[in-house]
């Protein structure tokens, strides 16, 4: 049996209000040719297919008529998927009856009856060739009543979810390695594995998994394979092998600017009870580009020209203004001008440079000084420190705080 493992889809998504849908859907186009061309017989769908729990119809779209392509591969035995924490259960499931009818199959909640997320992939002769325990995500009251259910006694919170975390995947590879009868054990999950790497929060947005950081990898012990969803950069987790994200298809934030997003092609070899899982990482090419342009204004402005000059097709770019002085609202709209009429969107811009030095402003004030300011001095101190504002809107500022605060001078 051969494998792609992909997750957190997250179809719907936007990056900084700019629509994804062309480039989502050039991704399922290209993961149905993968399946093709690569022969693999089971596709595995780790959490976050969608972005939000109640996605837009065009998002929903590109789900199903994906789904109903596969039905068409040749080569595609299986469907597996399992919700993630950005995604709907009750949505997810309502459609599993139908979807399971064309050879997809959804597991959208954890149960103490683990054999409801088991799947098996039999051969010609009827005999298990692969078994996976398709655990979805599970939130804090899943991993309690998991522990409970468990006899496990723990003490702080955190300690019961841990408990819970490890005695649901023991139940499940248990379960699985039962019926596997020697065929590898391949498991899903949608959480945070101590020792991976992370991006950054508004790309991996509620990033804990039922109110813990992250969960000890040995949870898996048993299994031949682990596929993992949630965070979004692709990498096996440290000290294991066999325990490996697939990341994210498209950059969620410019923090991924430059990553590699690929999809893994697992295959096994050994024999039967002692398999060894072969991952080879299969590259996704860049569908939109992601540039971070930062330094000084000249800086940036260069550099948008040499972008400029390319004449790229389309690609997003983030300005962060790290150095020099002055107001910014000039250079914002010199820039747009740049970028204007090209494949170039400027989707951020950040004055990202130091704050006033101490000896201006509320920065050089001392604890005396404030004790013997009025208000109004202090927060005109403090509108004076905003770089970006022009004397006008300081003005206008200052004189908005002095009607809150009752004309106090």
């Amino acid at each position: 049996m051969t494998i792609i493992h992909t997750s957190d889809w997250h179809l719907g998504a936007k990056l900084h209000e700019q629509d994804r849908a062309e480039d989502q859907a050039a991704f399922l186009s290209d993961l149905r040719a993968l399946m093709q061309s690569h022969g693999a017989d089971v596709l595995l769908i780790s959490g976050d297919v969608f972005d939000l729990r109640q996605p837009a119809s065009s998002a929903q779209a590109l789900y199903y008529d994906f789904l109903a392509a596969m039905d068409e591969c040749p080569t595609c035995k299986k469907v597996i998927v399992t919700a993630g924490n950005h995604d709907s259960a009750s949505l997810l499931a309502a459609s599993g009856l139908a979807l399971k009818r064309i050879g997809v199959e959804v597991v959208s909640r954890a149960s103490e009856d683990v054999s409801k997320e088991i799947i098996v992939l039999r051969g010609s002769e009827g005999k298990p060739e692969l078994v996976v325990a398709a655990v979805p995500f599970m939130n804090d009251g899943e991993l309690y009543n998991f522990a409970r259910a468990a006899g496990v006694e723990a003490e702080t919170t955190k300690e019961k979810l841990a408990a819970g975390f490890k005695a649901h995947y023991a139940s499940a590879i248990a379960a699985a390695r039962q019926i596997a009868k020697g065929a590898p054990v391949v498991v899903t999950g949608h959480c945070v594995v101590s020792g991976a790497m992370v991006s950054d929060k508004p790309s991996e947005r509620g990033r804990e998994t039922g109110g813990l950081e992250s969960y000890q990898g040995d949870a898996f012990d048993g299994a031949d394979y682990v596929a993992l969803g949630h965070l979004h950069i692709p990498q096996f987790v440290k000290g294991f092998s066999n325990v490996a994200y697939s990341g994210s298809p498209l950059p969620m934030s410019f923090a991924e600017s430059g990553k590699i997003k690929q999809v893994n092609l697992i295959s096994f070899h050994g024999k039967p009870g002692a398999w060894n899982a072969d991952v080879k990482a299969l590259d996704l090419p860049s569908y939109t580009s992601l540039e971070i342009l930062e330094g000084s204004t000249d800086a940036v402005r260069d550099a948008l020209l040499e972008l400029k000059a390319s004449n790229p097709e389309k690609i997003y770019v983030s300005v962060r203004v790290t150095e020099g002085n002055g107001e910014l609202a000039p250079f914002w709209s010199e820039i747009d001008s740049i970028a204007q009429n090209t494949g170039i969107r400027i989707l951020v811009k950040e004055n990202a440079r130091p704050r006033a030095a101490v000896g201006s402003g509320i920065a050089a004030a001392s604890e005396k000084t404030l004790s013997v300011m009025t208000p109004l001095e202090v927060a005109t101190l403090r509108i004076n420190e905003e770089s970006d504002l022009t004397e006008e809107e300081r003005a206008e500022y200052v004189a908005m705080v002095r009607e809150a605060i009752g004309g106090i001078a």
